[in-house]
């Protein structure tokens, strides 16, 4: 994958970073803090830090989930 070096991106390449989600989804995140943008003579810019922490977020979220999910079945075959 061709991570970008520079600061910003545009929403385009943006939805490609992550994974090809719709422009609204993007607008989505946006609107709810997830995403950080900035404009420049009305075009809309990602902040690519702010695309980072996200991405870092889903991780640590579905290892949060992944670990609940193995404390689930270590009690219930315990339990047996």
């Amino acid at each position: 994958m061709n991570t970008p070096t520079a600061p910003l991106v545009s929403v385009d390449e943006a939805r490609r970073l992550l994974g090809g989600r719709g422009r609204g989804r993007i607008y989505e995140l946006l609107k709810e803090g997830s995403l950080e943008s900035v404009t420049d003579r009305g075009r809309r810019f990602i902040l690519t830090d702010s695309l980072y922490a996200f991405i870092e977020s889903l991780k640590t979220e579905a290892e949060k989930h992944s670990r609940s999910q193995n404390m689930g079945s270590i009690t219930r075959e315990g339990g047996q």
